[in-house]
């Protein structure tokens, strides 16, 4: 049966394996050893059938266990997605084992409409069949991106814009089977409004600094 299901959130457990063993990790029994999921992976028929079934999908999480100690699973789900042409804005895995150490200053939360929003995506196009076929060119033409690199054996094209825009290239570019590599971008965006946050912030904390230096 086909179906053209569009999810706002799917999350996919890869395993319940971990290394780490935390007695109140929620992902065990409480009345079952600590070691009764190991060795327990997702099946491919069940990433298959998913991907089989939905076709548009906003945020996919990837969760465990530790996901990371079957990365083949999680190029299993890549290679699929591509496959199958699942439109996902969204890929997220939790894992423990990854660890980003940031220094933030200040965090704020802002719509869509408050705010311009870019992406930039790179498409890896194999030369010979751009040469071969015209309607490659065209169809970057049509999708306003540019060609930034071309030699024997692969042409480089940057596209910029929202994220259908460059869905819907790399969608046409596949439809010639040349694309050997494709990436894309997290959103970008600066705000509309004229008040600049940052500004007012470290603002605020350079005053607070002089009242504490008087007060000394």
């Amino acid at each position: 049966m086909d179906y053209e299901l569009h999810l706002a959130g799917l999350e996919i457990e890869i395993t319940r394996d971990c290394n780490l063993n935390c007695p109140h990790c929620m992902r065990y029994e409480p009345n079952e050893p600590m070691d009764a999921y190991r060795g327990t992976v997702i099946a491919p028929e069940v990433i298959d059938a998913l991907f089989d079934r939905y076709r548009h999908i906003e945020l996919l999480l990837l969760t465990g266990g530790e996901p990371m100690l079957h990365p083949e699973i999680i190029t299993y789900i890549v290679d699929k997605i591509i496959e199958k042409q699942v439109y996902v804005e969204q890929i997220q895995v939790i894992t423990k084992q990854i660890e980003k150490r940031i220094d933030v200053l200040q965090a704020h939360y802002f719509t869509d409409d408050e705010i311009f929003i870019q992406e930039v995506a790179l498409y890896k196009l194999a030369t010979p069949k751009v040469l071969e076929n015209p309607d490659i060119s065209k169809a970057v033409r049509q999708h306003g991106a540019q060609i930034v690199e071309v030699n024997p054996t692969y042409t480089v094209v940057s596209k910029k814009g929202m994220t259908d825009d460059i869905m819907s290239l790399y969608f046409a570019l596949n439809e010639y089977k040349c694309v050997l590599q494709y990436v894309r971008s997290g959103r970008i965006a600066i705000t509309k409004s004229c008040t600049e946050y940052l500004d007012e912030f470290l603002e605020e904390r350079r005053r607070a600094y002089e009242e504490l230096q008087n007060k000394e």
